[in-house]
């Protein structure tokens, strides 16, 4: 299950480094940046909730994923207005870049990735005061959904069908029993 959020998180990873204008583009959160680094990019999974899909013990355990990627710009600044504009033009593209392209979000997406949808984004910004520089950072979090099942491991080759049967209501009626041996595939 975390492979395939994991894949999300590839597939977003992959539209966005193609963005001009970073420094560092990076796939974790990692919470060290220096003014070389800025500006950058980062994309990151923050966490994955799985809710019961389905009614209890009724077939194999299959779970709704909430899966929560975020997108972080990072960008120093001497004059927070300016930064304000900058970073909002970072976030539009990223989204348009993302939102607008349908080998992402469309039917017909890689299944390694596929998503049934975008549940919301949550914009939030984040002001550093430790470091070198002051820097502001702008996080969108994407929430999207898909399903998992567990389907059950079978490590029987079915080779051989017995069936046994007879008559209902008939007591004295004979039993029919027969077995087949099927071949190799």
């Amino acid at each position: 299950m975390t492979s395939h959020t994991t894949a999300i998180r590839e597939a977003i990873y992959s539209r966005l480094s193609n963005l001009p204008g970073y420094m560092t583009i990076r796939k974790q959160g990692t919470p060290t940046l220096s003014v070389d680094d800025l500006p950058a990019l980062s994309i990151f999974i923050a966490d994955e909730r799985l809710d019961p899909d389905g009614d209890a013990n009724a077939g194999p355990p299959k779970f709704g994923v909430t899966a929560t990627i975020i997108v972080a710009v990072s960008r120093g600044f001497d004059d927070p207005s300016v930064t304000d504009g900058i970073i909002d033009a970072d976030i539009d593209a990223i989204e348009n870049t993302l939102l607008t392209d349908p080998t992402f979000v469309g039917f017909g997406t890689d299944e390694s990735f596929r998503f049934e949808s975008i549940n919301g984004i949550r914009r939030r910004r984040i002001f550093e005061k430790e470091g070198e520089t002051y820097f502001l950072e702008l996080q969108l979090e994407f929430q999207f959904f898909y399903r998992w099942i567990y389907n059950p491991v079978i490590n029987d080759d079915f080779t051989t069908l017995s069936v046994t049967a007879k008559p209902n209501n008939d007591d004295a009626a004979d039993q029919f029993n027969r077995t087949w041996s099927l071949p190799a595939s």
